[in-house]
């Protein structure tokens, strides 16, 4: 399972997997499709 650290605006910080840092809709968007219904990150 991957650990992400997500800023507010959905740009991945850091992984636990050795992807390098870049927007959450390219490394998950079923994920970042969620969190936008959610209000937990802002687009």
């Amino acid at each position: 399972m991957d650990c992400l650290l997500i800023t507010r605006s959905g740009f991945v910080l850091a992984s636990s997997t050795t992807r390098t840092p870049g927007p959450l809709a390219r490394f998950d968007p079923q994920l970042f499709a969620s969190l936008v219904e959610n209000n937990l990150v802002t687009t």
